[in-house]
């Protein structure tokens, strides 16, 4: 079954997974909410959590 994950929860699994500070964090604000496309699939927070964190990394 599908359940929602909030975009913060999942960058903050993309972003701890990659060994990175968790202060950064701080410096993103994320906006909109998912269904985005029709889909089971959460493809709107896959896409925004991944821009995400490749923006941080950028910043670092």
């Amino acid at each position: 079954m599908y359940r929602p994950v909030e975009t913060r929860a999942a960058l903050a699994q993309l972003w701890q997974a990659a060994g990175q500070p968790a202060e950064a964090l701080s410096h993103i604000r994320l906006t909109g909410t998912e269904p985005v496309l029709p889909s089971s699939f959460a493809v709107g927070t896959a896409a925004q959590a991944s821009i995400a964190a490749s923006a941080l990394a950028a910043d670092e």
